[in-house]
């Protein structure tokens, strides 16, 4: 669905989209953003879980930190693991999130995934199923919606 120029990374219709296919009984719906920075953070008031994808070659850590993405992931995946900078992205991120895990109800998890070979694809899923989980159990599932 194209965005129309609107701001905020999402276009003006995807939240009515989301709620049809919650009532229609979808457990799990994924939505794609235009990419999000300080400006486009309207995916925080549509999704429960929001999984931030850097790249390692890109030197996206430290682009996450600089566009305030911190404040708008759930989970962090570095996808392509197997790019030679793939670690330093995975520790820079680890690094840049002690402050704030540990501090509250949630630790933000660092994912390495690496699509063409299925790797940590079922760790992203499972930690999606941890986020959900501490959402209902603390009851921030039912306020968010």
């Amino acid at each position: 669905m194209a965005t129309r120029g609107s701001m905020g990374g999402l276009p003006q219709t995807a939240s009515s989209v989301i709620k049809v296919l919650d009532a229609s009984g979808k457990d799990i719906i994924l939505v794609e953003t235009v990419g999000v920075g300080q400006s486009e953070v309207d995916i925080m008031k549509s999704a429960d879980t929001v999984v931030v994808t850097l790249s390692p070659e890109s030197g996206d850590a430290i682009q996450a930190m600089k566009a305030g993405l911190f404040e708008v992931a759930d989970i962090f995946v570095v996808n392509k693991a197997d790019h030679p900078d793939a670690t330093h992205s995975i520790l820079a991120l680890q690094t840049m999130l002690q402050p704030l895990n540990g501090s509250g109800w949630w630790n933000i998890p660092v994912v390495a995934t690496e699509a063409v070979n299925d790797i940590g694809i079922g760790e992203l899923y499972q930690q999606i199923q941890r986020h959900r989980q501490a959402l209902s159990e603390t009851g921030r599932l039912s306020q968010q919606r």
